[in-house]
C-alpha cells in the first residue's frame, strides 16, 4: 500500500523502479515483485521503465469519493476559487488521527493531493476551533514537554479562530518548510513509536502560536498570509471538511475579508449541494 500511496500523492507522474523502492524504503527486488502484482491487477500501469497509477484506481477513487460527499461537493468549488483569487485552493478532511488533503487546484496542487499529516497542534486548527467538544481533545494532543505559556497561546489562538469564523495562518517560507517537514516526519511510519513522535509534535507546537495564528488586520493594514480557511458543516452540524486558500503572500485586511467571503460562499454552496443543513459561523 505504501507504493500506491506514493503514486497517489503524485498524480500524472511516473516513477522508475529504483526511485519507488527508495521512497517506499524497501529493496528493489521486493518493490519489483509488488509492482508486478499491482500491474496485473490494473492498480498500476507500466510505461517503458516507469510506473504510474493504473485504470483500476479510477473505480477505487469513485468508491472512496462516495464515502465523503462533502469533500466531493467542495472539490467542485476549487476551480472557481483558484481562478478568481489566483491562489491554490484545496479541501481537506479529518480521518482519525490524520488530516488528508483530498483535492487541490492551482500552483503546486499535484504535490499536495493525498498528503497526510497528523491531527495535532498547530495542524488541524479548523477542525478543533469550530467543534467546541473537540477543543480539549485537540489541546490534549500537545505533548507534556510544551510549557504552560506556549500551551496557553495555542488555546488563545483556538478561541480567537472560533470567534472570527475563519482560520488565518502566517508562516515565513522557512517556517513553512520546517512545519511541513516536521508534519511529514510525525505522520510517517518510522515515527510511530512514542519518543520520536512526541519530540516532533513538541517542535511543531512550539513554532509560535502568536506568529502563525495572527490577528486579522483591518482595512489597508497588511500581513503575510499562508493559509485562509473555513469549515464546511455536515447535516449533523459537525465539520465534514476544511475549504482553504493558499495565498503565500502579503494581503491587506480588505483583501482577506474578500477572500474569506468567497470561501464562506463556496462552503455554503457545498453544504447546500450535499443536501446537508447549513450551520452559521461560531460567534
Amino acid at each position: 500500500m505504501r507504493i500506491v500511496a506514493i503514486l497517489a500523492a503524485h498524480p500524472g507522474r511516473s516513477f522508475p523502479l529504483s526511485e519507488l523502492a527508495r521512497a517506499a524504503e524497501i529493496t528493489t527486488a521486493t518493490c519489483h515483485a509488488i509492482l508486478v502484482s499491482l500491474v496485473r491487477s490494473g492498480w498500476v500501469t507500466r510505461t517503458d521503465l516507469t510506473y504510474g497509477l493504473g485504470p483500476a484506481m479510477l473505480a477505487i477513487g469513485r468508491a472512496a469519493a462516495a464515502g465523503y460527499p462533502m469533500a466531493r461537493a467542495a472539490a467542485s468549488e476549487l476551480p472557481s476559487l483558484a481562478a478568481t483569487t489566483g491562489f491554490t485552493a484545496g479541501v481537506s478532511v479529518l480521518d482519525g488521527d490524520s488530516i488528508v488533503l483530498v483535492d487541490a487546484v492551482g500552483p503546486g496542487a499535484g504535490e499536495l493531493i493525498g498528503r497526510r499529516v497528523p491531527y495535532a497542534p498547530p495542524v488541524g486548527m479548523v477542525f478543533a476551533a469550530f467543534d467546541p467538544a473537540g477543543h480539549d481533545a485537540w489541546m490534549n494532543r500537545v505533548p507534556d514537554t510544551v510549557n504552560p505559556v506556549e500551551r496557553e497561546e495555542l488555546r488563545h489562538a483556538l478561541e480567537q479562530t472560533a470567534r472570527r469564523g475563519f482560520v488565518l495562518e502566517r508562516f515565513t517560507p522557512a517556517a513553512t518548510k520546517l512545519r511541513d517537514v516536521l508534519a511529514d516526519i510525525a505522520g510517517s511510519p518510522s515515527s510511530a513509536d512514542g519518543r520520536l513522535q512526541d519530540a516532533v509534535l513538541s517542535l511543531l507546537a512550539r513554532l509560535g502560536p502568536a506568529e502563525y495564528f495572527p490577528t486579522a488586520p483591518d482595512g489597508d493594514e497588511s500581513i503575510d498570509v499562508t493559509v485562509l480557511g473555513v469549515p464546511v458543516f455536515g447535516a449533523d452540524g459537525r465539520i465534514d471538511a476544511h475549504l482553504w486558500l493558499h495565498p503565500g503572500r502579503e494581503m491587506s485586511g480588505s483583501q482577506i475579508a474578500t477572500a474569506v467571503e468567497l470561501l464562506s460562499s463556496a462552503a455554503a454552496r457545498t453544504t447546500a449541494g450535499s443536501g446537508s443543513i447549513e450551520k452559521g459561523r461560531v460567534s
